[in-house]
């Protein structure tokens, strides 16, 4: 899922090719529309007006009303098994989760596509039917939920190496994160629960 504006998101099923606009309309969500691509969709992230899509070994984007602006595949990326993704405020840095075979790694894309880096670290591992969030804060700042390791880290740049451990759950799944940095609040979603966590930045 990503925000597109103020009261509207976009939302995938993870395997599914349809991407669907939910509203916010006087406090119930709305189905705005619904677009139909030709390829299942892994992962969606949003950035002045374009949306970028992983399918397991392609990123593709799109503007928001479903023309197709490039395509780029593992000969470029490398990635095997793309899920979640996510871009930097100035839209020159695209994260996007990897799965490889046994390892998990973090892969960061410039705009053009090129490989800035690839990180592996055991505390990172996810599964394919699982795939972790990941989110750029307003301020840049890139943040990865470990999954298995019931952590939250926060990133540097380029995706080369963890700066902090920012969230510990003992005995839970973070699967999704979001910073507000109108409340100062990070917000998680967590694995078999319905409940959502939100802490207050210290």
């Amino acid at each position: 899922m990503c925000s597109i504006d103020s009261s509207l998101v976009a939302v995938i099923t993870f395997g599914s090719s349809e991407i669907h606009f939910i509203r916010v309309t006087n406090g119930r969500l709305v189905q705005d529309r619904t677009l139909n691509l030709q390829h299942n969709c892994s992962g969606i992230a949003h950035h002045h007006g374009n949306l970028y899509i992983t399918s397991g070994t392609d990123l593709y984007q799109y503007t928001v009303d479903g023309t197709l602006l490039s395509k780029l595949n593992n000969d470029t990326t490398g990635l095997l098994e793309s899920s979640s993704c996510a871009v930097s405020p100035d839209g020159e840095r695209i994260y996007v989760a990897n799965k490889a075979q046994e390892d998990s790694n973090l892969v960061t894309l410039s705009r053009d596509g090129r490989v800035i880096s690839k990180l592996t670290d055991p505390a990172m591992y996810w599964l394919e039917q699982l795939p972790p969030g990941l989110h750029v804060t307003d301020s840049g700042q890139v943040l990865v939920c470990g999954v298995f390791s019931s952590l939250v880290f926060q990133m540097d740049r380029d995706g080369r190496q963890k700066l902090a451990e920012v969230v510990k759950r003992k005995n839970e799944v973070p699967l999704s994160v979001f910073f507000s940095w109108r409340t100062g609040s990070l917000i998680m979603g967590l694995l078999d629960n319905n409940n959502i966590m939100v802490f207050k930045a210290q």
